[in-house]
């Protein structure tokens, strides 16, 4: 089965800025800086054939830290309020049809896999009010 997954990077500064504030907390097995990223679509059942747009940028701000997914993909992250990612996503779901495999759309950054209860508790302790991240380097992989 083939499908596509369009995806977005952090730039460096936010990239820097994220892993010192990570590193700051003294969080343990934080996933490698260059692999911060955010799922604009994840088409499991789909290929597009899409052309994505790198020199974009989405202004993203961080909301909360929470616990998502399940087995190996169980991730602690930081969920972000991005309206320029969400138009982005609503856009190419516009063209494509509803092909994100998941139910909603959900801006996040994981910051490590496999997190212990004390993670998020630490993490949402300290988090930042006003931690704004960008995001560009709009990229597409075959699943």
């Amino acid at each position: 089965m083939t499908g596509t997954y369009i995806g977005l990077r952090l730039t460096e500064d936010s990239t820097e800025e994220l892993q010192s504030f990570a590193e700051s907390l003294g969080l343990q097995g934080l996933l490698p800086s260059e692999k911060y990223h955010l799922t604009l679509i994840y088409s499991k059942d789909k290929t597009l054939d899409y052309v994505p747009r790198p020199e974009r940028r989405f202004k993203s701000t961080v909301v909360s830290a929470d616990i998502i997914g399940e087995g190996k993909w169980r991730a602690l992250v930081l969920k972000l309020r991005s309206p320029d990612a969400h138009r982005r996503f609503n856009a190419i779901t516009k063209v494509y049809g509803n092909v994100h495999s998941y139910p909603d759309f959900l801006p996040h950054i994981s910051l490590k896999y496999g997190p212990k209860p004390k993670d998020l508790h630490l993490l949402k302790k300290n988090l930042p009010k006003d931690m704004v991240l960008t995001l560009t380097g709009e990229y597409t992989e075959a699943l």
